[in-house]
């Protein structure tokens, strides 16, 4: 039986907030390590941003659209480089 989790994509000067359907935390973060679940959304949240979240951003992990975040969805790990770093 799935479950809706709240997974975050940080991607160093901010997040993107999904709602995925899965059958547990493992799943989406094992199938996504550019991802991570959280149990709650941020404290300074409001109604209408967790509105909007479900609204755009809800996914069952077994039909992602494929064009979807592929940095964020990639089954690798994603390397990111915060500002002023060099590769």
């Amino acid at each position: 039986m799935k479950k809706t989790f709240i997974a975050e994509y940080n991607y160093g000067m901010g997040s993107l907030w999904f709602l995925l359907e899965a059958r547990s935390a493992a799943e989406i973060e094992e199938k996504f390590p550019n991802l991570e679940v959280r149990t709650k959304f941020p404290a300074n949240f409001t109604e209408i941003d967790m509105r909007q979240i479900s609204n755009k951003f809800s996914y069952d992990v077994e039909f992602l659209p494929s064009d979807l975040y592929p940095e964020v969805f990639s089954p690798t790990k994603v390397n990111q480089f915060t500002v002023g770093s060099r590769p």
